[in-house]
């Protein structure tokens, strides 16, 4: 189902080690929750222990030494049972981790000793450093100290550090206090939590993870970022079994929580999935960049993302830039695609499908907007009922209609509205962004009123490849036989291997068998060489895959369940390849 390995964070919080705790009954807890972890991962996953603060109780200095000895055999045997992935240790102070200095000063002095000697490389806390950043496995990292020293009352954050910090679509954060009260008596929240979650909704953070509330608690702050805090790992507290969370994250969202409680009576723990992500493939931002980063990253680790949608607001001045600086590779291809003359390398384009014999699609659309006052909007139709009913395995456009309209007689704020059959992320998604870019700019040429653009698109279904062409046409495509004739006269091998390297690299999703074919013709006719038999044994073998990849498309136009088929003939085609002698031969 993912296209790689997801990242599992481990959520511990306030272990509350004191003078009198048992440290053998610790290590027993520690011992059976491995056993447990590895029945919910495999040897190869990838884990972020985060370990949220209150590791001591009240600034017991001395039993810092026990939970280094206790959280270093934990991960030395995390690490043992990971052969193949990877681990790494997080960790956060708690207010229970302020320790008297030899002044009678509430510091983090011992805590950072203690966070050293668990890592060598690591960062330290103080009221001026905060804030720590770290990548991990494709995942950005932001610790966060809500512990102002000589207080231990409440939690309160650096936010001048915090705004400072980087922020990509993949960033998770860890913090050891919670954001909101969860009971009548809690008064010990972030002074400053509204600052933070305003911070999370902005940002398109994944997840803000926290401690302190001696319970599981979860909830969503804006579209997708998840809040989860989570209840003792030792501490004893009344009607609260100790507990930890092992948290999936998939892509750009965090796809399910798996809540391990201990069973003190059986010493055993026992595991509740206490969030499943719903399908909610919805997009919303202020940057197109920021966006497409996230669906791409969603779009790898889930082979399909259905019914996507995708919406951003800015000001035309503002869209127009962000194009310009960072879609501006895609623009050719876009102003191909929106072409109303079709050229060699496409079978059709946009433009053409969004015209009439007489008419052009901006002069339909300026035309109705302008001129009826109650009619503010405009639908373009790229397909048609025949087209769609007769068009069995050829190609079908998957960019199907797209609507312009205002909300009201000033005109100023341009709704753009793109409902799509398909959509290949990596590659088509920035070509469709600027061809909506294109069209936004022909509009307002004419209706110079435009100062914002509202851009949505509605996806049946989107997904990514490494390779593909968007349907660009490969130069060995546009060969007849009698021109691969022509050139396999010259017995120029260094040539028929590019064109074939560059169909390769285009993945083509709609099969064609007739470039095949002609090479097919081409070759028994022109190929003399000593392995002549073998080389048109190897282009049958390629012929018979390709159909075999053609049939398995028809059926199911998922890439992810093509992939078998699509690799096997590729790698029959690089075979084919190896057989060409190499260089430029000729006749004499």
């Amino acid at each position: 189902m993912r296209g790689e390995q997801p990242l599992y964070i481990l959520q511990i919080s306030d272990l509350h080690i004191a003078h009198d705790t048992h440290i053998g009954t610790l290590k027993e807890k520690l011992n059976s929750l491995v056993t447990m972890l590895k029945q919910h991962i495999s040897e190869d996953s990838s884990i972020a222990c985060c370990i949220l603060g209150d590791i001591v109780e009240q600034g017991d200095a001395s039993r810092y030494q026990w939970a280094e000895e206790l959280i270093t055999e934990f991960l030395e045997k995390m690490q043992s049972y990971l052969k193949n992935g990877q681990l790494k240790l997080f960790m956060v102070p708690g207010n229970h981790d302020l320790c008297n200095n030899e002044n009678g000063e509430k510091t983090l002095d011992c805590f950072n000793k203690f966070l050293s000697s668990l890592h060598n490389s690591c960062s330290l806390y103080s009221d001026q450093h905060m804030i720590q950043e770290c990548d991990f496995c494709g995942y950005h990292f932001i610790s966060l100290s809500s512990v102002k020293t000589q207080n231990h009352k409440y939690g309160e954050l650096a936010y001048d550090q915090l705004i400072k910090c980087h922020t990509p679509p993949n960033t998770v954060m860890l913090v050891h206090h919670s954001l909101i009260s969860s009971d009548n008596d809690d008064d010990a929240v972030i002074r400053n939590g509204y600052a933070l979650q305003k911070f999370l909704e902005e940002h398109s953070i994944i997840a803000l993870l926290h401690g302190h509330t001696h319970g599981c608690k979860r909830y969503t702050v804006g579209r997708d970022c998840q809040v989860i805090g989570v209840g003792p790992m030792f501490k004893s507290v009344p009607d609260i079994s100790n507990q930890c969370n092992l948290i999936n994250i998939s892509g750009s969202k965090v796809s399910e929580i798996t809540t391990f409680t201990y069973q003190a009576d059986r010493k055993v723990w026992d595991s509740t999935q206490t969030y499943l992500r719903e399908e909610n493939n919805n997009y919303y931002g202020e940057s197109l960049y920021a966006l497409y980063n996230k669906i791409l990253k969603d779009a790898e680790s889930d082979s399909l993302l259905p019914n996507l949608r995708l919406q951003v607001k800015q000001t035309f001045e503002t869209f127009e830039q962000e194009i310009l600086s960072s879609f501006s590779s895609y623009l050719d291809d876009a102003r191909e695609w929106q072409s109303f003359s079709r050229p060699k390398s496409l079978d059709y384009t946009h433009g053409e499908l969004m015209c009439t014999d007489d008419t052009q699609w901006h002069e339909f659309a300026i035309k109705k907007l302008q001129e009826n006052p109650t009619n503010k909007r405009t639908i373009i139709p790229l397909i048609t009922k025949e087209a769609s009913f007769q068009s069995g395995d050829n190609k079908l456009v998957s960019f199907d209609v797209v609507q312009f309209g205002f909300m009201n007689d000033l005109k100023e704020d341009l709704y753009i509205t793109v409902y799509m059959r398909a959509l290949e992320v990596r590659h088509f998604l920035p070509i469709n962004l600027c061809e909506t870019y294109l069209m936004a700019k022909k509009l307002k040429e004419e209706i110079p009123t435009i100062k914002k653009v509202t851009v949505c698109f509605f996806v049946f279904r989107a997904e990514q490849k490494s390779d593909y062409g968007c349907y660009r046409k490969a130069e060995i495509d546009l060969l007849s036989e009698s021109g691969l004739c022509k050139i396999l006269s010259k017995k120029d091998f260094s040539k028929i291997t590019a064109l074939l390297r560059e169909k390769i690299k285009m993945a083509d999703t709609v099969i064609d068998e007739e470039w095949l074919q002609n090479i097919k013709s081409a070759f028994s006719e022109f190929y003399e060489e000593d392995n002549r038999d073998y080389v048109l044994e190897k282009i049958d073998q390629s012929l018979k895959l390709l159909a075999n990849l053609k049939k398995a498309r028809f059926h199911c136009s998922d890439y992810s369940k093509t992939r078998s088929e699509e690799t096997q003939f590729l790698a029959v085609l690089e075979e084919l390849i190896e057989l060409f002698p190499r260089g430029i031969f000729n006749n004499g």
